[in-house]
């Protein structure tokens, strides 16, 4: 427990408490806290407590809590790049990207040649990407699947349950460019007890020059 009242002491007496360990993390949150609710004119001090207020929230997993003092730190000294750190690493925890690079490219324009802002930066970028690309795919993928439907539906078509997905594997009708149906067909002769299948065919096209396209090796074969 905090018992210092003097903004300095209950500053000291919390950096003791970190120094201890996890044990004492929430002693030292209530003399940082402390020295805050005193108000002191320095906002260079006042920056500095809300700074270590932020690395022992984020030490204790309370990420919200240290981006929260992160941003009222770099609001008192724009120059406190520790606090932008901890902001971001806090704030890179609860997957909260763009303020992860917001703070980082702030305080890269405190210290561009920090090592550990830098390599953050390039990792939230790097997962802005990776999400990006993932969100376009999940689109892409539903707007497929509802173009689909929407042609089958026009056509008064219905899919029924699959059959012989061990000739078909996972084929399924698709809808191209064009708005053309392609359908996985497949022949099943039951007294050779063989199969052929047409992975792609388009609605548009005749059967005669598939099949013969089928029988044409049996042909050269006889």
């Amino acid at each position: 427990m905090c018992i210092e009242m003097n903004v300095g002491r209950a500053q000291d007496q919390g950096n003791e408490f970190v120094k201890k360990g996890k044990k004492h993390y929430n002693d030292a949150i209530d003399c940082y806290t402390r020295a805050i609710n005193q108000k002191t004119k320095d906002a260079s001090i006042n920056s500095i407590l809300y700074g270590n207020r932020a690395q022992v929230n984020l030490l204790l997993g309370n990420y919200r809590r240290a981006v929260d003092d992160a941003d009222e730190a770099v609001k008192l000294n724009p120059s406190n790049v520790k606090a932008f750190y901890r902001g971001a690493k806090a704030a890179l925890s609860l997957g909260l990207w763009p303020k992860v690079a917001e703070l980082c490219s702030e305080g890269l324009n405190v210290e561009p040649a920090n090592k550990e802002l830098q390599s953050m930066k390039k990792q939230v970028e790097e997962k802005q990407v990776a999400e990006a690309e993932s969100k376009r795919r999940a689109l892409e993928i539903k707007s497929k699947a509802e173009a689909l439907v929407s042609a089958l539906e026009k056509r008064k078509l219905r899919l029924g349950q699959s059959k012989y997905r061990q000739h078909t594997g996972l084929r399924r009708p698709s809808l191209d460019r064009s708005g053309i149906l392609h359908w996985p067909v497949l022949f099943l002769y039951g007294e050779f007890m063989t199969s052929d299948l047409i992975e792609d065919f388009p609605e548009t096209d005749m059967l005669k020059p598939h099949l013969e396209t089928i029988s044409s090796p049996l042909r050269n074969s006889l």
